[in-house]
């Protein structure tokens, strides 16, 4: 097999690099390719072939790519260490750290550390330990960091992720702007409310039962009830305003509890 080889400038070392072109020009091929040949499956296919490229590219650099001992081991403890202390450090948006029971990061960045690592030791050939060795920690640390950019609307379960800048607004946000300002009503007599669902004339005298729970809301104005605005969706966001599953309005009169 023909190598491509890097000569360092100090060392003397001969890094062998066309195993790890390959490994990862398959590996990102699948990862693209796959989900349009097969858009039911293949995302998740993509999504094994990124895990098992950057494996595949590990073993290539501990076993196979001749670098030296230290580059080695170095490399390998940066990587590990950057990986686990950046999604700790908050810099990560929490759909990204939180998403795939916590697996998504690590998911979405092994791949691509292991594309950029591979285009360093490409580029950085003929250079001396200290550039190439700068460089390299500089790759890992540019890489993790980049997921600190975007973040996710959640994915399919094809593992399609739907990936967006993080400070672009998210859907509850263009929801909750594109709802239009209408003014609140007046206080409805509840008889009107009744007689309208009954098909029935309203009490001459405007004065009829209270609802339940509407006291303290309309004290001194019995038989009515507030009007709830309009200007805001009842149902902005997953599992509610404030994601906890919980219906915190008032009913309308009739509606089902």
């Amino acid at each position: 097999m023909t190598d491509i080889r890097q000569r360092d400038g100090h060392s003397g070392t001969a890094l062998r690099l066309l195993p790890a072109v390959v490994i990862v020009a398959l590996q990102w091929s699948v990862r693209l390719i796959a989900p349009v040949v097969a858009p039911g499956t293949g995302t998740l296919v993509g999504v094994f072939a990124g895990v098992a490229g950057a494996l595949a590219v590990l073993i290539w650099w501990v076993a196979f790519s001749r670098a030296p001992w230290k580059e080695r081991v170095g490399a390998i403890v940066l990587t590990i260490i950057v990986l686990a202390v950046t999604p700790l450090s908050g810099a990560i948006d929490v759909s990204i750290t939180t998403g795939a029971m916590g697996a998504l990061y690590w998911i979405l960045a092994v791949p691509a550390l292991s594309l950029t690592f591979v285009a360093w030791a490409v580029a950085t050939r003929g250079l001396s330990d200290v550039v190439r060795r700068s460089t390299m920690a500089a790759t890992i640390l540019i890489t993790c960091g980049a997921f600190a950019l975007v973040r996710t609307g959640g994915f399919t379960a094809n593992f399609d992720n739907d990936l967006a800048w993080r400070w672009t607004p998210t859907a509850e946000e263009r929801l909750l702007n594109s709802q239009p300002e209408l003014p609140v009503a007046d206080a409805i007599p509840v008889e009107e409310i009744r007689s309208a669902e009954l098909g029935e004339a309203p009490d001459p005298d405007g004065v009829g039962p209270m609802v339940p729970g509407t006291a303290d809301a309309n004290a001194g104005e019995p038989g009515t009830v507030e009007s709830l605005p309009l200007s805001v969706p009842d149902w902005p966001s997953f599992r509610g305003p404030d994601r906890d599953s919980v219906v915190a309005r008032a009913l309308r009169p009739g509606s089902p509890v």
